[in-house]
């Protein structure tokens, strides 16, 4: 792996027993400290990419190299599958309570992980007393606590509102400005992906192959003001116009 990657794919390939195949010929390549949005049709293996990398799948031709270790790498789904019958700081706390830390320690990541995601004074209440916005907020928080080099982020947001989905776009960019994690984040969302991503990776249909790497020309900071410029709304419409060449007709871009 060259010295400047944090995650590397080389000539991946895919298939399942059955003979699906699923990923085809894929290069990429993550700079430390880059966030990588990942696009393409439903169903064509963008999760599944993610499970490699995440080392929860082998693949069958090529080779996957990364640089963080099993034990610093977050995984945040859409579904936040939190544990019914545990609080708010046991939710968060469950990597580390899995790696046998001790529990004062558990209680101290887990507090400071929730006043940074703004559930400071929630630690006490069970999934089920909380919005859908504070379960997500459960979930990010739990994938920080192992102090992560990289990050995988499997649409974690598609669940919310236009409203509160941005707002979590802008907090993740603050988290992301005080830490130096590599992310790949997986979305069907064209204003979301280039909102967040320094690089866009634009899929095929199944097996997935790697249409376009798209370098994002937006400056950092972002921030809401950032969706009113000119230069977001052109890449925006870019950008969705290549997704839009890779979906069946009667599949519109989100």
């Amino acid at each position: 792996m060259a010295e400047d990657s944090a995650v590397r794919l080389h000539n991946i390939g895919l298939s399942y027993p059955d003979g699906t195949r699923v990923l085809e010929n894929l290069q990429v390549e993550a700079r430390p400290g880059e966030m990588i949005a990942v696009l393409g049709p439903s169903g064509c293996g963008k999760s599944t990419l993610l499970r490699l990398v995440a080392g929860l799948l082998s693949p069958t031709e090529g080779t996957m190299r990364r640089e963080a270790p099993e034990d610093r790498l977050g995984f945040v789904f859409q579904d936040p599958n939190l544990l019914p019958w545990a609080n708010v700081a046991d939710n968060i706390a469950l990597p580390l309570r899995l790696r046998g830390v001790a529990k004062a320690t558990r209680r101290e990541v887990a507090a400071h992980w929730a006043r940074r995601v703004g559930l400071g004074r929630d630690l006490h209440l069970r999934p089920h007393q909380l919005s859908g916005g504070m379960r997500m907020r459960v979930s990010l928080a739990r994938a920080f606590t192992v102090d992560p080099e990289l990050i995988l982020f499997d649409e974690p947001f598609a669940a919310l509102d236009t409203f509160t989905r941005n707002h979590f776009n802008e907090e993740l960019l603050r988290l992301k400005a005080q830490a130096h994690w590599t992310a790949f984040f997986v979305t069907h969302s064209v204003s979301e992906a280039v909102f967040l991503a320094d690089r866009l990776l634009i899929l095929s249909g199944k097996p997935a192959r790697l249409l376009d790497v798209v370098e994002n020309p937006l400056p950092a900071p972002r921030n809401h003001t950032t969706r009113e410029s000119l230069v977001f709304q052109q890449r925006v419409g870019d950008i969705t116009a290549m997704v839009e060449k890779t979906l069946p007709h009667d599949e519109p871009a989100a």
